[in-house]
This record gives structure tokens, C-alpha cells and sequence, in this order.
């Protein structure tokens, strides 16, 4: 009996420090995926990249860092290039890189689905279709993606129920109305 309460501690501290270990390191946790994005999208050239050159993910112009997710905010920034593959690892909240030069097709987070809740990329130079694997984005309120040159059908977007604003305009989507969940307060086809 005594030796188990002097193991007990042990124990506790033990599955303290997995558990701490388990949790997100938002400092440093994605700087591979940072410095990727950074480069892929000519960061040098940016008009604002604040603390971009250092290791400290939560001090880089236009992150904020929330508990387990980030929000990216770099709106008319001069970004110019193709987002990366490794940008979808990333755990986001909020993505708003509108009007910049962002070329190549939409990536959606697929780690961290559930996190994104504002996708604005419009006024880019983003081709490609709208992928079904939007519907992957559960807690998305927010999907902004007009002045792009996106085509094909639009995908049902019913099962997003937390979905409110719907900007799809000024792109080349052809088909019928889509699905759209009762929810929408705002819809710019």
C-alpha cells in the first residue's frame, strides 16, 4: 500500500507529460509547413513579412495563434505562386489570403477539417474545380472564392451546416443550383 502511493505520483506525472506532449506547438510545431508557404508564395517579395525569418510561428505578421488552431490573415499582401501541398497539414481556423496573385488549385486542410471556419481566397488566380472534400469542412460558417477562374460544378454544400456566407461569384462554375444548407445568410453566385 505504501509503495503504491509513492508510485501513484510517478503515474500522474507520467501521463502529465505525454498529454503536454500530445498538445499542439503552435510556436514552433509547423515551421517546415511556414517556411514552405513563405517560399511557395515569394514571401521576400511580400509588402509585410514581420518576423517571417524567425522561429516563432505566433510573431509572423498576420498569424495569430489560438489555443490548438491558427488564424492567417495576409489579405492583398503581394502573395504570388501556388500554395503548397504541406499547407493542408496546417491546423487553421481562419484562411484569408484575398487579393493577392494565388495560383493553382483550392487545398483544404485535411488533419485539421475540423477547425477551419472562414476560407477567403477571392480575387486570385485560382483554377481548377470545387472539390467535393469541401464538404470534409464540418464547422466552416464562411467560404469566400469569387474573382478566380475556378470551374466545373458546384458540389452539394448541404452537410455544412454551420455554413452562413456563400461568395462563388466571378468564376467559371457550370451547372445547376447546388445544395445549400438552411443556414446561409449571405449567397453571391
Amino acid at each position: 500500500s505504501d509503495s503504491k502511493m509513492r508510485i501513484l505520483p510517478l503515474v500522474f506525472l507520467l501521463l502529465f507529460s505525454c498529454f503536454r506532449s500530445l498538445a499542439l506547438d503552435l510556436k514552433t510545431g509547423f515551421l517546415k509547413e511556414w517556411r514552405e508557404f513563405y517560399d511557395a508564395t515569394k514571401g521576400d517579395n511580400w509588402k509585410n513579412s514581420i518576423g517571417w525569418n524567425g522561429n516563432n510561428a505566433c510573431k509572423f505578421y498576420g498569424v495569430v495563434c489560438n489555443i490548438d488552431s491558427y488564424n492567417l490573415t495576409l489579405d492583398d499582401n503581394n502573395l504570388d505562386g501556388m500554395i503548397p501541398p504541406s499547407f493542408e497539414n496546417i491546423p487553421f481556423k481562419i484562411v484569408s489570403l484575398h487579393s493577392n496573385f494565388i495560383s493553382g488549385t483550392l487545398r483544404f486542410p485535411k488533419m485539421y477539417a475540423d477547425k477551419l471556419t472562414v476560407l477567403n481566397l477571392c480575387n486570385n488566380q485560382l483554377t481548377g474545380t470545387l472539390h467535393e472534400s469541401v464538404s470534409t469542412l464540418k464547422n466552416l460558417s464562411v467560404l469566400s472564392i469569387c474573382s478566380n477562374t475556378i470551374s466545373g460544378v458546384v458540389p452539394d454544400l448541404s452537410s455544412l451546416t454551420q455554413l452562413k456566407i456563400v461568395y462563388l461569384m466571378r468564376n467559371l462554375f457550370t451547372g445547376g443550383f447546388p445544395s445549400f444548407p438552411s443556414s446561409i445568410e449571405a449567397l453571391q453566385m
